[in-house]
């Protein structure tokens, strides 16, 4: 079956081996039509890549992979360059001597997050040292009208009311891993009242005990310990 398509964008001319621009954007707007097959699943497999080639220059939150757990150093250039960013964090306890120190560590593994275009990340990571751990993160197909090698974002919502529970009392939340995020989900709810104001989760039984948990799929998430259930009503998706 050919599914026809009509697509209308400004056309950057660069040179392929050094993926510099030789003239800038043009003002010219190229739009062509085409027929492209279309595979059992429904959708064609140029979708996939049209969709990342206009996105380059859409602002996201692109979580992003960090090697030999050089985060610190890599949110201190970002926050140079003035690269919205944020890095979950957790005080961790520990003993020297008689005196027990308190210190600020990141709280999920070799990860970050960071708001801005894909076109604009990836100029940092091809040019500037301090971005060099930087590693984007790839969803695998789970189901047929995925793409395979897609770069994954989190949506701006999402993202939102992740930030929102980072931002309450920490003795009050825990920062999770993906594996700890396998609780049987029992409904979404918005919290109308308390520190957490605002927040909209769902309800999942992680350790043994129901929590609201704002959940990044795949990359983990974050569980608010204790929410009276008149703070919380019925939220749709």
């Amino acid at each position: 079956m050919l599914y026809p398509l009509a697509i209308s964008f400004t056309l950057d001319l660069c040179e392929a081996s050094e993926g510099q621009c030789l003239h800038g954007p043009t003002n010219r707007d190229i739009r062509f039509h085409a027929a492209v097959p279309t595979p059992r699943c429904g959708v064609p497999p140029l979708f996939s890549q049209l969709k990342a080639m206009l996105n380059q220059d859409q602002v996201q939150w692109f979580p992003m992979r960090v090697t030999y757990g050089r985060q610190l150093s890599v949110k201190a250039f970002l926050d140079d360059e003035g690269v919205e960013n944020f890095l979950p964090m957790k005080t961790q306890l520990s003993k020297q001597g008689h005196h027990i120190v308190r210190k600020r560590v990141p709280a999920l593994s070799n990860l970050i997050f960071v708001r801005t275009t894909m076109r604009h990340l990836t100029h940092l990571k091809q040019t500037r040292t301090g971005a060099e751990p930087l590693r984007y993160m790839v969803r695998r197909a789970l189901h047929p009208d995925q793409a395979p090698g897609e770069v994954i974002v989190v949506p701006d919502r999402q993202m939102a009311n992740f930030l929102l529970v980072a931002a309450g009392p920490e003795d009050e939340f825990t920062y999770l891993e993906p594996a700890e995020m396998n609780g049987h989900e029992q409904g979404r709810v918005k919290i109308v009242s308390g520190p957490f104001q605002g927040v909209e989760g769902v309800v999942k039984r992680i350790h043994g005990n129901k929590q609201v948990v704002v959940e990044l799929e795949g990359l983990g998430g974050v569980t608010i310990h204790f929410v009276p259930k008149n703070f919380m009503m019925r939220s749709e998706p």
